[in-house]
């Protein structure tokens, strides 16, 4: 039985790892609370729009926890938990909506988030989820909003570094991931900005406010506002970040890449058909797609698979994709920015409050298609080491193809570097990865003579 990190702050609740299922242990101080959630009417009307993991409460008693445990809740089984600094633009802005929404019908029910944490939150697919149930605070009237500054801090300014400045600035939101100091955040913010609603309001005004300090009764009452005054301030919230729009769309290589810069259009068809095939074969249950581009093999593996992750380091590629997947109700992918060179690591309290991203991802099967020349060539993994993570990931089954070294695209690497890669062949890639795979089936994809591999992993 493992307690989670992930919970230590919450006095209401923690989460607990127990033979691999995750649960949450409600206790006795947040019995009412919890009542008032389930018997309101607040949990269905949640369920219902697909803003909140469903759970069920089980008899399981944990007697390690002594008896100060009211409830224990099995949720909805998350396969993939994804942070906010791996997602795209637009998933950063469905996350805000989903936020506001759940607070908007709260409040309706009596009832309000006491906490803003982006990390409260998952995409499964395209559906972004609340996954804290203890998150819920009964609203009493007259009470402000506690939550507005850590809104603000962490699901705001990233979202608006991002919307000025360029989409990798979501990266600065793993350095700063209990929230971006709005003092700084409106430094980094250009002029242009001052003139819009969100900007102006809650980051620049905001910043120059935090030191003032409450002192005494006669102030606390004149901040007390009203339900229907925050009820009004959610909904304008909604209203602007609906309408806010994208100012770096950015003009990413990879965004045009299978468009323009594979000149076989032969050599795709071959490729997918291989790949069609081998899945109807696998009738994999998770599927990742590393290198994922913009997603036209993940967009496959989701027809023969109930679940792909597909990741991707790019960030423009990962924004167009899933937007393209809300667009054609593609429901089964979820989108991660992560560069796999440099993943995401351990975090916060002694490295485990945030999970190391290769802790977190698996699946029966990898695709690695035209990636393993980026990581020995671009980036100079050894090819042992390539092997040994594909191993790590993949819990059975691998694709990967192999590009040779009088492949174009290889040759105009090699334009800007000196060649070192003597040990990057066909028979030196087959004979690593054979330590740890066995080949089952190969494609040549003609007429680029890149070939394609369907490996086993050995047990």
């Amino acid at each position: 039985m493992n307690r989670q990190a992930i919970s230590y702050k919450d006095p209401d609740a923690f989460v607990i790892k127990y033979n691999d299922i995750y649960y949450r242990i409600l206790k006795n101080r947040y019995a009412s609370t919890y009542n008032c959630l389930m018997k309101s009417g607040l949990y269905d009307e949640l369920v219902e729009q697909n803003l909140i993991v469903e759970h069920q409460e089980v008899d399981s008693t944990f007697s390690d926890f002594g008896e100060d445990v009211y409830k224990v809740l099995l949720p909805e089984q998350i396969l993939f938990i994804n942070y906010p600094y791996e997602w795209s633009f637009t998933q950063r802005k469905d996350c805000i909506i989903s936020f506001l929404k759940i607070n908007i019908i709260a409040l309706k029910y009596g009832m309000i988030l006491k906490d803003a944490s982006s990390f409260n939150h998952v995409f499964v697919g395209t559906n972004c989820k609340l996954i804290d149930t203890s998150s819920f605070v009964i609203y009493n009237e007259g009470n402000s909003w506690l939550a507005y500054k850590q809104f603000c801090e962490e699901m705001l300014a990233p979202f608006l570094l991002m919307k000025y400045k360029g989409h990798e600035w979501s990266k600065l939101h793993r350095a700063l991931f209990t929230g971006m100091p709005l003092k700084f955040v409106s430094n980094q913010l250009p002029y242009k900005s001052y003139f819009n609603f969100l900007a102006f309001w809650h980051i620049h005004l905001h910043s120059l406010f935090l030191n003032k300090k409450i002192t005494n009764e006669k102030e606390l009452k004149e901040n007390k506002i009203s339900k229907s005054k925050i009820e009004q301030g959610f909904r304008l919230l909604l209203q602007k970040i609906i309408k806010i729009s994208d100012n770096n769309r950015g003009s990413s290589f990879w965004l045009s890449y299978y468009d323009e810069k594979i000149e076989s259009k032969d050599y795709l068809l071959l490729k997918e058909r291989s790949i069609k095939q081998w899945l109807s074969n696998i009738q994999p249950k998770k599927v990742i797609d590393l290198g994922a581009n913009k997603g036209r093999f993940s967009a496959i593996a989701s027809n023969y698979s109930e679940d792909v992750i597909s990741v991707e380091m790019d960030e423009y590629c990962v924004n167009s994709f899933y937007q393209f997947c809300k667009q054609n109700s593609l429901k089964k992918i979820t989108h991660v920015v992560i560069d796999i060179v440099h993943p995401s690591p351990g975090l916060g309290w002694e490295n485990k409050e945030k999970i190391p991203m290769l802790d977190r991802l698996k699946a029966n099967t990898v695709l690695a298609l035209a990636l393993i020349h980026h990581l020995r060539i671009s980036n100079n993994i050894p090819l042992q080491l390539i092997a040994d993570l594909l191993n790590r990931l993949t819990e059975k089954y691998l694709i990967i193809e192999f590009i040779p070294k009088s492949d174009i695209k290889i040759k105009q690497m090699l334009l800007i570097k000196e060649d070192i890669y003597e040990d990057y062949t066909e028979d030196n890639f087959k004979k690593i990865f054979s330590e740890q795979f066995n080949f089952l089936e190969e494609t040549v994809l003609l007429p680029l003579e890149r070939k394609l591999f369907l490996c086993q992993k050995k047990l």
